[in-house]
Formats: structure tokens, sequence, C-alpha cells
């Protein structure tokens, strides 16, 4: 039911996956390169202060989006570092899984929530 309406309904978001290459093993930096992005679709709504508090704790955040993707990108999810949606002609970034892990990922009988953040 979920995969139809996203089907239908849902706008392109894209997933950014970086590459890591450890530059020094000593300090333990890591550089990452951003592949090209893959994209996919989704239902985005947006989130106001009150709703970030709750259903992503511990951060602080002004803009914050709420997702409903494909329960089969979880695991491009969880290798993304930033993730592009378009609003007003322009496309703004959000946080990835692999920038800190805190990108909240909800699992449901056919599709996935996510509650991501601003850069």
């Amino acid at each position: 039911m979920i995969n139809k309406i996203i089907k239908k309904f849902g706008q392109c978001i894209r997933i950014y996956i970086g590459k890591e290459t450890i530059t020094d093993p000593f300090e333990k930096t890591v550089d990452v390169v951003l592949l090209p992005p893959y994209p996919i679709k989704g239902i985005v709504n947006d989130l106001v202060a009150s709703q970030i508090q709750w259903k992503i704790p511990g951060i602080v955040a002004e803009k914050a989006k709420d997702i409903m993707v494909n329960k089969s990108n979880r695991a491009l999810l969880e290798k993304s570092y930033k993730i592009s949606i378009k609003e007003n002609n322009e496309w703004v970034d959000y946080k990835g899984w692999k920038v800190n892990g805190k990108m909240q990922i909800r699992e449901y009988e056919d599709g996935l929530r996510l509650y991501i953040y601003n850069i």
C-alpha cells in the first residue's frame, strides 16, 4: 500500500554515499569523497520544533523532515553521508546516517519512516 502511494505521489530524494580514505592512521583522520547521488522516491513532510524535540531526541535543529520511503532502501540509507531534498527549486542538504548515526529510522510492515535534520 505505502509503495503505491510513494510511487504515485513521492518526490525525488538524492542519497549521497561517501568513500572514506584514511589520511593519517596515527591521528585517525579520514577524508570522505562523495560519490554521485542515488535518486529514490519518498513522501516528504516538514517537522515543527516541538516534533523535532520528541522524534529526534538530543538534536537541536532549525529544520527537519519526516520522510516515508520503501523498505528496500534501508541498506542505502544506512550508508548515506548526505541526503538532498528539493525545496523551492533548490536542493537542501540534510545529514545522513554515516555522519553521526543519529538519523532516526523507524520500520513498518511495508515501508520506512526517516527523521532527518539540516546540516
